[in-house]
């Protein structure tokens, strides 16, 4: 298995001079140490346990649980592999 270097520069790519986009998703601490700090969408994984337990507790009590839909809003962790968007006027 050969293994890719993380840093997009250290593979040659220059993100400074794209007008582009570069995201993650499932954020981590360690993306705000590696070049260029990587935008993430980070999904609220407490809250989504939270969720899980109470679906559970209620199974193991034999109690009726709802079918419904859980929502849970991501959080997008901005960092430096974003650039604004190009001005089109």
């Amino acid at each position: 298995m050969r293994h890719e270097p993380r840093d997009p520069a250290r593979r040659g790519v220059q993100l400074q001079h794209h007008q582009g986009v570069l995201v993650g998703y499932d954020d981590s601490p360690v993306l705000d140490f590696i070049g260029p700090p990587l935008t993430t969408v980070r999904q609220p994984i407490e809250r989504i346990a939270e969720n899980v337990g109470r679906i559970i507790t209620s199974l193991i009590g034999h109690h009726t649980v709802a079918l419904d839909e859980i929502l849970v809003e991501p959080e997008l962790r901005l960092r430096r592999s974003t650039a604004p968007a190009p001005d089109r006027a």
